[in-house]
């Protein structure tokens, strides 16, 4: 189980090898999309600790969550972006985004996640949802009735620890690279 920072730098790995081998440095907006959906399956347990569904690693664990995110985010900038050029409006950020980068960039931050929680958990991660078969370190098995893969982070609070220092080192690097100023 991985925490925020050690998804989000997984999330940046995997964006900066998209900018390597597309030779193409990625905007803001789809580097939020990475980042952002390299934390977004965790959003369940939203769910899980305010009115304890126990829906952790069910969908938004799954290559179809991948994929819906993916299409939805592509879809909502197509729109809006039509929108605005039929209106002629002065909005240049959404009149350069490409819906095709922003719908690969949510696809891949939620990918990201899912190779993380793969090569740390042994609750498996249930990539084939709404088929129940959990891959993970244990290999592939089938679990019945709903996931509920949700640890609170007070167990594990080596993995938390080691997981802030993760965050602090990212953050040291950016500094130390002059992309974050003090």
């Amino acid at each position: 189980m991985g925490f925020a920072f050690a998804h989000l730098i997984t999330g940046w790995i995997l964006g900066k090898i998209w900018e390597f081998l597309s030779k193409k440095k990625l905007d803001n907006v789809t580097w939020f999309c990475i980042l952002f959906g390299a934390i977004l399956p965790d959003m369940d347990l939203l769910l899980d600790w305010t009115i304890g569904l126990h829906t952790h690693r069910a969908i938004t664990h799954s290559i179809l969550f991948a994929i819906l995110v993916g299409v939805l985010g592509y879809a909502i900038v197509s729109i809006v972006k039509r929108a605005v050029n039929d209106r002629s409006q002065k909005i240049e950020i959404i009149k350069s985004l490409n819906p095709k980068y922003i719908g690969v960039a949510f696809a891949l931050g939620i990918i990201s996640h899912l190779i993380l929680d793969l090569s740390t958990g042994s609750d498996g991660v249930p990539l084939l949802w709404p088929l129940m078969y959990y891959f993970g370190n244990n290999g592939v098995y089938l679990r019945e009735g709903v996931s509920n893969g949700f640890v609170p982070a007070f167990n594990n609070i080596n993995e938390a620890i080691f997981d802030m220092g993760l965050g602090a080192v990212w953050i040291l690097w950016f500094t130390i690279r002059g992309r974050l100023k003090p």
